[in-house]
């Protein structure tokens, strides 16, 4: 018995052994598809490539709002667009503690918000965005070893690669230092299918973010905290908007921090600019891009005064 006990250790260890080179021959190959959309930031920030002076930070509305071609032009400077999609902003400041390890830090950072950042949530979205840079320390050290991804994901070799079909399928896409546009046109029934929702408060989030604010402060970067453009009929039916308003006017006010608010811009009550009610399309990003940038210099000038 003891024998068979040992031969089965042995077994499935050499699995285990055997697994490793697969494991790296998956993760290399998936981080070398350069027009995939689930890599293409992380490799930019780990390959030591981004070094902007000015980092867009937020969720899928970062990333589909802010066109940095716009914003190096009018702006004059190189920015670069961290938006991820569906995370809160416990996460995305862990993805730019990782952005920091390797790169320049910015000169300026600005923060997008919504109803829903201030939410906690360990679960990491999607799953697999992450897959390919398990080898990686400074991964682990901010991001997988709290990560929602289950033990055996985390520690065994490939197995974290089984059962997710939709990670062997590329998702290529037109991106340009983290910007992506989306050409769809506007859903009704993606309006329709928006109910009322609530302002999303979590103090565990709160606590990081403010952390976060003063980091930046102490490091010498300027914060803009930016609502973008979402359809006014979300807008009006979001419930605890003075809540969420009144905290951020605190943030602003405690940490001197300029807020941006475009939720009353004429481009939120038009659905030609908006594939559905969140996210702005190609057309609505680029209009409203240029609007930002030519608000923020004034900001930033006269913060600087």
């Amino acid at each position: 018995m003891k024998k068979f006990i040992i031969d089965i250790v042995i077994f499935f260890a050499l699995i285990i052994v055997a697994a490793i080179p697969v494991d790296l021959a998956i993760s290399a190959h998936k981080r070398s598809v350069t027009d995939d959309l689930r890599y293409s930031q992380w490799n930019d920030m780990l390959d030591g490539n981004v070094n902007a002076d000015l980092i867009i930070m937020g969720a899928s509305r970062a990333r589909m709002h802010l066109d940095t071609e716009i914003l190096d032009s009018v702006l004059g400077v190189n920015s670069y667009n961290l938006g991820m999609d569906g995370t809160w902003l416990n996460y995305q400041i862990k993805k730019y503690d990782v952005l920091c390890e390797y790169n320049v830090k910015p000169k300026v950072v600005v923060q997008c918000i919504s109803y829903g950042s201030l939410k906690y949530d360990d679960d990491w979205y999607p799953i697999e965005t992450i897959f390919p840079y398990f080898t990686n320390r400074i991964m682990w050290k901010h991001i997988i070893w709290e990560s929602n991804h289950n033990y055996f994901q985390k520690f065994l070799p490939c197995y974290r690669y089984l059962n997710y079909a939709r990670f062997a399928r590329p998702m290529k896409g037109v991106i340009h230092k983290g910007y992506l546009p989306s050409d769809a046109s506007w859903s009704v029934e993606g309006f329709t299918k928006k109910d009322s929702t609530d302002f999303l408060y979590d103090e565990r989030t709160t606590v990081v973010f403010e952390d976060y604010v003063r980091r930046l402060q102490h490091d010498g970067i300027k914060m803009v905290l930016l609502f973008p453009p979402q359809y006014i009929g979300l807008t009006q039916r979001i419930a605890g908007l003075d809540r969420m308003y009144k905290y951020y006017d605190s943030i602003s006010a405690v940490y001197n921090i300029p807020i941006m608010d475009y939720h009353y811009d004429s481009i939120s009550y038009d659905t030609q600019y908006f594939c559905e009610p969140t996210h702005l399309n190609r057309t609505g990003a680029e209009l409203f891009t240029r609007k930002f940038a030519k608000d923020l210099d004034s900001v930033l000038n006269s913060a600087g005064n």
